[in-house]
């Protein structure tokens, strides 16, 4: 009964542990190629050059990716692939969002290093929309996708299909409906990753439709350091959670109801153990009368005679209640034992997936000591707080985070001796806890004749770097550069600061 006790509460561990892992797993998720366009059709570009037009989607808001036919200028071929000379060039390039609106290009990115890999990557100046994570690990061959393009010049047009083969290390091979305005389309799985990138097809062939694998675009990525994100855009649905969870409670329920069934068991048993006791107390008293009987009715040898078979009858009754006790106590250890292997295994499953959930923003605060190098003045208080969003995670050997990226937003307040000088903000970027930058602008500063806050009459901007000593504590000490200017760069300043303060991560998932 105590063994067997223990294992009642077990049935919410059993039903978060299962729950968490397929949340990460996304097992249970469905291929919904409805909600796949609705999410990401907004990160695929229309690419409009002298030449023609192709598909593009955003990897970052600053990056896109595309093939390098799809950029290549009149004329050229694969004799003359590695010079830029052969691509069109910034201004020459066109692209359109899904919102209509065309957007410039600052940069083209033709990956000249590596010419038989038909890629090319678009800088851009700004865009706040959804971006495509890519996917860390090859595709299954019959794994779903859709592909989201503009063929024959019919723009976001989506299709879908099946992956058909993996070839060598390079390609994908496709069998969906793909034409010719559809290269650079992405092949987008049921989480909303990129598997590969369309790059051709053969003419007249259903299945003929190759693309570049994704391992081999981050591959790409990571050699010319060029960020992008791996995380899904698509989680499950609240009916597949819902189905999910009834099929936990269902489990937990049969789980219960053979617990039950083994109390009853062991519940049974208890009883013959009891009845077996009795019988034994009973056979010691009937030896003793069979003695005493023995000495006064010798004359009834045969009546003693049939007590005595009796008494064997009884004997083998016995010993086949104790064999099958026996077997039955042997049972009950095997099942005991299972259980809590089983214990066991859903305790380091339960220890994995919680090592696996990260913080994934974090809020610090800051007191700043500066000097000023070119007025040559102390400011003693300088406060800063900011919010960040904390991205390429890394972890070391026990599986504790090490290192990660933060992106967001600082507000800055500047004390001197005769009061309150100014109020800043700026948008920060820091890279493995390490060095923060920081560009912003000066948004407030005193009236002292009025006695009120007023916008700087001359617009003030602001840069800074930042050096963190202790990169892995949560306390932030360091030193600071900033520099500061106006519009027309003639009131510029330059100080030196010390960082003192603290840094909070929080929102795990």
């Amino acid at each position: 009964m105590t063994t067997l006790a223990r294992l009642m509460p077990r049935g919410v561990t059993i039903s978060i542990a299962m729950l968490a892992q397929w949340c990460l797993t996304g097992a249970a998720q469905t291929f919904n190629p409805k909600a796949i366009f609705n999410t990401c059709a907004q990160a695929v570009v229309y690419i409009e050059t002298e030449k023609g037009s192709g598909t593009g989607f955003f990897i970052h808001p600053q990056y896109i990716v595309t093939n390098k036919h799809v950029v290549q200028r009149w004329g050229t071929g694969a004799d003359n692939r590695r010079y830029l000379d052969a691509y069109n060039s910034a201004r020459d390039i066109r692209i359109q969002l899904r919102s209509g609106r065309w957007i410039d290009v600052v940069q083209v990115l033709p990956l000249v290093e590596y010419p038989d890999i038909d890629i090319a990557v678009l800088r851009v100046s700004s865009y706040d929309g959804v971006v495509l994570p890519i996917k860390p690990t090859v595709a299954d061959v019959g794994e779903e996708i859709v592909l989201i393009g503009h063929p024959l010049g019919s723009k976001w047009t989506q299709t879908s299909g099946t992956v058909s083969n993996i070839i060598d290390e390079t390609f994908i091979q496709f069998n969906a409906a793909l034409d010719r305005g559809n290269s650079g389309s992405p092949a987008i799985d049921k989480r909303g990753q990129v598997v590969g990138i369309h790059m051709m097809g053969i003419y007249l062939s259903m299945t003929g439709k190759f693309g570049i694998r994704s391992d081999v675009l981050r591959e790409l990525l990571d050699r010319y350091r060029i960020p992008y994100s791996t995380d899904p855009l698509m989680i499950p649905t609240t009916e597949e959670h819902g189905e999910f969870l009834r099929t936990l409670n269902e489990r937990e329920s049969n789980l219960n109801e053979r617990e039950y069934n083994l109390n009853e068991r062991e519940s049974r048993i208890a009883e013959r153990e009891e009845r077996l006791r009795q019988m034994e107390q009973q056979l010691v008293r009937d030896r003793i009368q069979l003695a005493q009987d023995s000495a006064r009715f010798a004359a009834k040898v045969h009546e003693a005679r049939t007590s005595l078979l009796d008494y064997e009858t009884k004997l083998e009754q016995l010993q086949n209640h104790q064999r099958e006790l026996e077997k039955l106590h042997r049972k009950l250890l095997s099942r005991e034992e299972d259980l809590n292997e089983r214990e066991r295994w859903i305790r380091a499953k339960e220890q994995q997936v919680r090592s696996m959930l990260s913080p994934h923003f974090s809020l610090d605060f800051a007191a700043c000591p500066t000097y000023n190098l070119h007025a040559a003045q102390l400011v003693p208080l300088r406060l800063v707080s900011g919010l960040y969003y904390r991205f390429g995670i890394v972890r070391d050997a026990a599986n504790d985070i090490e290192r990660a990226d933060k992106v967001g937003i600082m507000l800055g307040r500047q004390i001197a001796p005769t009061g309150w000088e100014q109020d800043e903000a700026a948008f920060a970027i820091e890279f493995r806890n390490l060095v923060r930058i920081m560009l912003g602008m000066v948004v407030r500063q005193p009236d002292r004749v009025a006695g009120v806050a007023i916008p700087p009459p001359r617009q003030r901007y602001t840069a800074s770097i930042m050096l963190d000593f202790a990169p892995s504590s949560p306390l932030l000490t360091g030193i600071g550069l900033t520099a500061q200017t106006d519009q027309k760069m003639q009131s510029t300043a330059l100080m030196l600061s010390f960082l003192l303060g603290y840094e909070l991560n929080f929102f795990h998932w």
